[in-house]
């Protein structure tokens, strides 16, 4: 009588707690118009090829210049704040370590991105 009486309390606990709702309805509220914003903005890409050579959306750059030149890129329509790494999977980690300081210093927003080759 006893176990009845507990299995009783217990399914009567259980259906009052359960919450009634619906998984698979999310309300999202998606904007109408496009957000001009710094994500409009073009992307500033650094490869790192195997030999070592840094490239600026895909045109060789020194190291010691590469923020001047991300900087001037701004004033082109690029997004001066950040910039994706692609290295090879070749490439020395000591490499692409080298460019994220860079980026950290100088203030940047530093993405990693998958290799373009």
């Amino acid at each position: 009588m006893r176990r009845i009486f507990i299995y009783i309390t217990l399914i009567i606990s259980l259906t009052a707690c359960k919450v009634k709702t619906k998984p698979s309805e999310i309300n999202l509220e998606i904007p109408e118009k496009e957000i001009q914003s710094a994500d409009n903005l073009k992307n500033i890409d650094i490869r790192i090829d195997t030999d070592g050579h840094y490239y600026l959306n895909n045109n060789q750059v020194m190291f010691d210049s590469i923020i001047q030149k991300i900087d001037s890129l701004g004033t082109l329509g690029f997004d001066a704040s950040s910039f994706i790494i692609r290295a090879d999977k070749k490439v020395n980690v000591s490499e692409t370590i080298k460019i994220m300081e860079l980026g950290n210093s100088s203030n940047k927003k530093v993405k990693l991105g998958t290799s373009m080759n």
